[in-house]
């Protein structure tokens, strides 16, 4: 701006970074409302004063309303368990709409230089995340095959282990089945061996039986004849009669013997004695000479 010239009114345009989801800056141009100094003539630059004129509220480009607002992300990622989503934020879609109303030549020429580099930025971001997104979604089917592969593959081996253990268990209870058969068939076979030795017992013992009657009956024939059988009764006690006087007299005799032993012992100790006596009056003899 040359000397002389009149004061016009400038706005302080401040570049405002912010972040986009993507971590790259954008410039924003602060509005006409927070700007209340205005620079003087060249002999005043270094000069800030205030200004004192009431300040008119300029209307602003219908692009500027991108910057006037809040910023938000443009572009949200959102993401589940099953699916990745890209989704635009809806203030940006409707600025967008609003700027559509505009004639394209004025709309360009009111659009300063970061616009479009912005615009190209934002479109370049969103091919990225599209990339992105068709990345994530191809990963994600592969993901979901290879773990489809291995949940069959477990499942198989799952099935074949439980194959070869139900095999196992068939086996084991067919093989105690037939130890039980072969325990139980042992056991009746014992059994059956007890009962045909008690039967052969039983046999036994009734042939006995009958013929212990039938000797009974066969004695109690030979019997009949009493005067027989008190003929043999009465030599009977005649013999035992008989016999008890023999042991009276044994017993007398023995007793007799035991006597004379007894004697025969005294004798034999008293004679042992007087030998004694005279041994030891000889060896008194034979000392004294």
């Amino acid at each position: 701006m040359k000397q002389g010239t009149g004061l016009p009114v400038l706005f302080a345009n401040r570049q405002l970074h912010s972040n986009t989801p993507l971590g790259r800056s954008t410039s924003s141009i602060s509005p006409p409302s927070s700007i209340n100094q205005v620079l003087l003539s060249s002999s005043c630059l270094n000069h800030v004063v205030p200004y004192r004129l009431p300040l008119t509220k300029l209307k602003p480009e219908p692009w500027q309303r991108l910057f006037y607002t809040k910023k938000q992300p443009e572009l949200t990622i959102k993401q589940n368990k099953s699916d990745v989503d890209a989704i635009l934020n809806k203030d940006l879609i409707n600025s967008l709409s609003e700027c559509s109303n505009f004639d394209e030549n004025s709309q360009c020429s009111s659009f300063p230089r970061q616009i479009p580099t912005h615009f190209d930025h934002l479109y370049q971001e969103m091919n990225e995340i599209t990339l992105q997104l068709a990345e994530e979604r191809l990963k994600h089917k592969q993901t979901q095959i290879k773990a489809e592969e291995i949940l069959f593959n477990q499942l198989q081996d799952q099935e074949k282990r439980f194959q070869e253990l139900q095999q196992h268990q068939l086996l084991d209870h067919k093989k105690k089945l037939k130890e039980q058969e072969n325990k139980f068939l042992k056991l009746l076979n014992e059994e059956q061996t007890q009962s045909l030795k008690r039967e052969e017992q039983l046999r036994n013992e009734l042939e006995f039986l009958k013929q212990s009657f039938h000797t009974y009956k066969i004695f109690q024939k030979t019997i009949a004849n009493k005067t027989v059988d008190r003929e043999h009764h009465e030599s009977l006690n005649n013999d035992l009669t008989s016999t008890k006087l023999q042991l009276v007299e044994t017993k007398e005799h023995a007793n007799n013997l035991a006597t004379q032993l007894n004697d025969l012992k005294i004798q034999h100790n008293e004679i042992i004695r007087e030998f004694n006596e005279y041994r030891l009056r000889s060896i008194e003899k034979t000392k004294q000479t």
